[in-house]
Order: C-alpha cells, then sequence, then structure tokens
C-alpha cells in the first residue's frame, strides 16, 4: 500500500503517519505546500504527485483550503482518497460537487469522514441505525477534554463553530442556522450533564448515507461549564455577538496559545454516544470510549484504508457508517495498536450502555 498524506506534518496528520508507519502497510510519502514535489490541495497543477500511490489522506486545514479540487481529482482517478477534516459546510459543497459527477466517470474511491468524529462516530451511529426500522431521529453526542492539545487547524474550526452557521439536518432538510444550537440535557457523559448541539458533518453525512431526517450532534466538553455559561455563549453567537473581527482574533489566539501551545503534548479521551429512534418507536444506542482522540484518527485512517484495499468498494462516494462494522473495526484497531478502545450497545435505555 503506497499512501500519500496531505498535511502530514500537522498535529492530525502527524497522528496519521505514525499509525500508517505502526502498521508497516507499505510506503508513506508526506506532501504539502511547502513540501517537495509542492501539494496544494486547491491547484490541480499541483497534483501530478498523486500519481502511483494507492491512497491519498487529506490532513490538510480544510476550514482555510478548499479541497474540492483534489477529491474531484481522485474522484475520475483509481485511487482512494480518504478526508479527515470536521468542516460540515465543506462537506455539504463537496457532496454537491460530487453528486454532479456522473457515476460512469468515478474511477477512485472518495471516503467522506474517516477519522474519530466523523469517521468511528459515524460507524457507531451506523451499528444503531441497523437495528432500527425506518429511523426517524439521531442524536450523537461527543464528549472529551478542551484542557487537551490541538492544531492551528483545530484551533481554527473552533473559532468557526462560534461564528459561522451551524449545518444541521431538521425534518429532511439540510439547513443553516445559529452557530450554537440549544444546550440540552446529556444522557450522564462522564459527568457532564448538558451539552451544546453544535453543527458538526456527522449531520450530513449520516443524512446522505443512510436518510435519516433528523440528527443532532451534540458536545459536552470537559471540564462541564455551567449550564448558565453554556446558554450565554450559545446566546452570543446567535446575536452575532462572536462574528466580528475582534472577537475572532481574540478567540482565535486564545485557542493558539492554550491548546496549540501551553496543551500541545496533552492528549485526551473521547466518550461516544448515539441513539437512534425509528418510527415505530422502538430506540437503540451504542457507546464508545477511547484513551486518545486524536490517536483515534490516526489509527482508524490507517486500518480503514487497509481494510478498504482488502476489500475495494466499488467507485465512488464511500460512508463511513455503510463500508465498516464496528466491531471489526475495533477489533483490528485494538489488535494492531493495543488501542485500548471499548464499546457497546444497549436496548434505548437513558443510562450509558455497559462498555465491554
Amino acid at each position: 500500500m503506497r499512501t500519500l498524506v496531505v498535511g502530514g506534518r500537522g498535529h492530525v496528520g502527524a497522528r496519521v503517519v505514525a499509525s500508517l508507519e505502526a502498521l508497516g502497510a507499505g510506503e508513506v510519502t508526506l506532501a504539502s505546500r511547502t513540501s517537495t514535489p509542492r501539494l496544494d490541495v486547491a491547484d490541480a497543477s499541483t497534483f501530478g504527485c498523486l500519481d502511483g500511490h494507492d491512497v491519498v489522506v487529506d490532513c490538510s486545514d480544510t476550514t482555510r483550503g478548499d479541497a474540492a479540487a483534489l477529491i474531484e481529482h481522485c474522484a475520475r482517478r483509481p485511487v482512494t482518497l480518504v478526508e479527515v477534516g470536521a468542516d460540515a459546510a465543506r462537506y455539504r459543497a463537496w457532496l454537491d460537487r460530487l453528486g454532479r459527477v456522473p457515476s460512469d466517470a468515478f474511477r477512485g474511491r472518495i471516503v467522506l469522514g474517516l477519522g474519530a468524529y466523523p469517521g468511528v462516530s459515524n460507524v457507531l451511529a451506523g451499528a444503531v441505525l441497523r437495528e432500527v426500522a425506518n429511523p426517524t431521529s439521531l442524536d450523537v453526542w461527543l464528549s472529551w477534554s478542551l484542557c487537551s492539545g490541538a492544531g492551528p487547524g483545530t484551533c481554527e474550526l473552533m473559532v468557526d463553530a462560534l461564528r459561522r452557521p451551524g449545518v444541521r439536518v431538521r425534518d429532511g432538510v439540510v439547513v443553516a442556522g445559529p452557530p450554537l444550537g440549544e444546550v440540552v440535557a446529556t444522557p450522564g457523559l462522564d459527568g457532564v450533564s448538558h451539552g451544546v448541539d453544535l453543527g458538526f458533518p456527522e449531520g450530513v453525512l449520516l443524512h446522505a448515507s443512510a436518510g435519516v431526517p433528523d440528527v443532532r450532534t451534540i458536545v459536552a466538553n470537559r471540564p462541564a461549564a455551567p449550564r448558565a455559561l453554556l446558554r450565554a455563549v450559545a446566546w452570543s453567537a446567535r446575536r452575532s455577538l462572536t462574528r466580528g473581527a475582534l472577537a475572532a482574533c481574540a478567540m482565535r489566539c486564545g485557542f493558539r496559545v492554550v491548546r496549540a501551545g501551553l496543551l500541545a503534548r496533552r492528549t485526551t479521551a473521547v466518550h461516544m454516544r448515539v441513539e437512534a429512534t425509528g418510527a415505530d418507536g422502538t430506540r437503540r444506542a451504542a457507546e464508545l470510549r477511547a484513551p486518545d482522540a486524536f490517536a483515534l484518527v490516526g489509527h482508524a485512517v490507517a486500518v480503514g484504508s487497509e481494510m478498504l484495499l482488502e476489500s475495494p468498494p466499488p467507485p465512488g462516494v464511500v460512508h463511513p457508517d455503510r463500508a465498516f462494522a464496528i466491531e471489526p473495526l475495533v477489533e483490528r484497531i485494538n489488535a494492531r495498536f493495543d488501542a485500548g478502545i471499548t464499546w457497546g450497545t444497549d436496548g434505548g435505555s437513558s443510562r450509558p450502555a455497559s462498555l465491554v
């Protein structure tokens, strides 16, 4: 397996490269706008270095650079592109663009959202959606610590989450709404009692793959913030108080100093829970825990790419919830990396699942 990683020296990309190399699956090449040869995801004239690779993993900062040109280029060539970004608006635009590519023109496989969230979260959602007839709604709960390291791209994504309209799926329609939605009670995620409805990519992607008409992605960060503070932040975002240039600069500097600087080497565990409801009222839920969120991105990309090359799906758009089952994916990640991931299901109880 010859793999090219775009942005392989970044916070996320470095973990993807480390996992690929630890897997020993073949040659790994790094590329970026400053590498030789140069690769810019928005400049098709730099795509020559993609030739000869089986897998291309895009770990570039998709909040500041649109990878649409790279995605369409790979769609028309015999290569598997794995997109790791977490910008919901980008995914919405990419799905629209790929929808205009004639089916007989597809030669590549475009894997949209194969990381931790989106990625493993989508595969976990697929496990419960398959147990529910005619799903009418899906809740995706995500909990991790803000007191952990992150790269500049993740910091930029956090700024955008407080400034740009949030992309959500409501009543079968993808809509743009307030950056932060309602503050809601959580089903007991690591002692965090409340979370905020954010427009994470899972909504757009799971609506496209499984047709779920209502998808909420709720983030319950640790340390837990008082409910009144969460509501104040959501209120400020809805009234555009966070959209000004001065506010953006302050947030960007703060996030970079703390998460990309002081806490750069600190890891965070992640806790995911998904709950699906069917038209007949049936509810199913599943949970997953991993000790290191960013390591999970690298492990999922490495193992997922290997599995896709072993049993390649037809050319076209590949959705993780359809391409993978959660049990074999987690089993292989744990076997290859001793990752310590646990997951489990329940029958719709409001309590967390008993993890195995």
